[in-house]
């Protein structure tokens, strides 16, 4: 079986990318044939090329036609579909927030996956039509990889914080307090600390407390160490053998982690250490959330999409899912206009708000988030006055569905608020991908609202 699965990038050791590292060598080991896809490849990509797995930045050059595509990520998706119209494709969603994550609605995918319960919420929350068609398929790790430890210490002898974000200014500082204060020394990895690691496997046994969300902590629980749930977005327990099974369902992810990081917190779930437990947990996530697994269950898939084949659509329909776009240009944008419908007035620091905009076209071409040239709308946050926006990640939208000629449409933004506190104001407007964005000339396209930032609670 030919597959072939899709990426937004593959340089930064992300669960999704580990993710497809390991589905790919696990097929091809299986006698199947994989190729990747993304526009974005980095050291991830060479490591998978070295396998002899083709990986490429453009669809036109992949040696074979898939049996079946495995999406990740809407419009990198979208863009194996259209390559190649007549294989089935499925959708894999990791991610209850990101962007990227937004469900792409497409009649040629067969199947929805989500990888824990937020994530099917979040599948059905984006598209209802989703729910009949819906697997839930944990993630996995790759028991040959990640080997069991000695047995633990009676007590925690060193601590690893085990997070790409785990930066200064970071959940790295009331960690390391609350680590001192018990006289263990602690380090971190992930690429915020300047440190990634190729193969923490070959790290992770050497620590006896680990610190980590998603993946990371499902790779620590692996080896044996005992996890604590915590990463930049907050604290979460100390994973028991009482626990760890609805936690995994969680897929140890944003719904796990909801308290405010603060050291005396973290010193109390230090307390709750118990080496015979994590042993316990080892091998629950030893015995059910093995990459072996995983990789059966998208076997079983596979095998009914392509069964099922994809369904006849007439050209005019198809084409009107995700139409063919072109670059706006200046004179585009005084027929183009956005304005903000529903935005708080107040908010917490840190939090996600929910926006709803209307973009308005008088143009003669549709809008969308579709190739050549996809169209996403794009926030910033501005301090005070200035037109300087400030230093922080700054999700995109999807326009779905696409906004036809001479049509107003409303859409559903979601955006993450300043972590600090202050008046803010959030600025709104559209970019094309690998073109420019539609706010830096006139007449710009643009809206903004003041917003009323609070400290975040703890």
């Amino acid at each position: 079986m030919i597959v072939l699965y899709t990426n937004i990038g593959l340089s930064r050791r992300t669960g999704t990318e580990v993710l497809i590292a390991d589905l790919a060598k696990a097929m091809k080991a299986l006698g199947h044939q994989p190729m990747v896809y993304t526009p974005s490849a980095g050291q991830v990509a060479a490591e998978i090329a070295a396998l002899g797995i083709p990986v490429e930045t453009d669809l036109l050059r992949l040696p074979a036609t898939p049996d079946v595509i495995h999406g990740h990520h809407h419009l990198e998706t979208i863009e194996a579909i259209q390559r190649f119209p007549k294989t089935p494709a499925l959708f894999v969603c990791h991610d209850v927030n990101a962007w990227h994550d937004q469900v792409p609605r497409h009649p040629n995918i067969r199947r929805f996956v989500a990888v824990a319960l937020n994530t099917r919420s979040r599948l059905i929350r984006d598209w209802y039509r989703t729910r009949a068609r819906i697997e839930v398929i944990g993630n996995g790790v790759d028991t040959a990889r990640f080997l069991p430890r000695p047995p633990l210490p009676p007590a925690p002898r060193r601590a690893l914080v085990f997070s790409n974000d785990a930066g200064d200014h970071s959940h790295w500082e009331p960690i390391a307090e609350a680590c001192a204060r018990l006289g263990i020394p602690v380090e971190r990895v992930g690429s915020a600390a300047g440190r990634q690691v190729a193969a923490p496997e070959s790290v992770l046994g050497n620590y006896d407390l680990v610190l980590a969300k998603g993946r990371c902590a499902l790779e620590a629980a692996a080896v044996g160490a005992a996890v604590i749930l915590c990463d930049i977005q907050g604290l979460g327990p100390m994973l028991d053998s009482q626990s760890v099974g609805n936690l995994y369902a969680w897929n140890f992810g944003m719904r796990t982690i909801s308290r405010p990081i603060a050291a005396d917190s973290i010193v109390a779930e230090i307390r709750r250490y118990d080496p015979e437990d994590a042993a316990r947990v080892r091998d629950f996530i030893r015995g059910k959330a093995s990459l072996s697994h995983a990789v059966n269950r998208y076997l079983d898939v596979y095998r009914q999409i392509r069964a099922e084949g994809v369904p006849a659509l007439v050209p005019n329909r198809r084409r009107k899912l995700y139409p063919k776009t072109r670059r706006l240009e200046v004179s585009d944008q005084k027929r183009l206009k956005i304005e903000i419908q529903d935005c708080p007035a107040e908010v917490r620091a840190g939090c996600w708000i929910d926006l709803r905009v209307t973009l308005r076209s008088g143009i003669d071409v549709p809008i969308a988030t579709s190739p050549p040239c996809p169209a996403l709308f794009f926030h910033r946050w501005y301090e005070s006055d200035s037109d300087q926006p400030l230093p922080v990640e700054t999700p995109r939208g999807i326009i779905q569905p696409p906004l036809d000629p001479g049509r107003t449409g409303e859409y559903a933004l979601r955006v993450v608020a300043p972590r600090q506190a202050g008046r803010f104001r959030i600025g709104i407007t559209l970019l094309q991908e690998g073109w420019r964005w539609l706010d830096t000339q006139d007449p710009r396209v643009f809206a903004d609202r003041w917003i009323t930032v609070d400290p975040a609670p703890g």
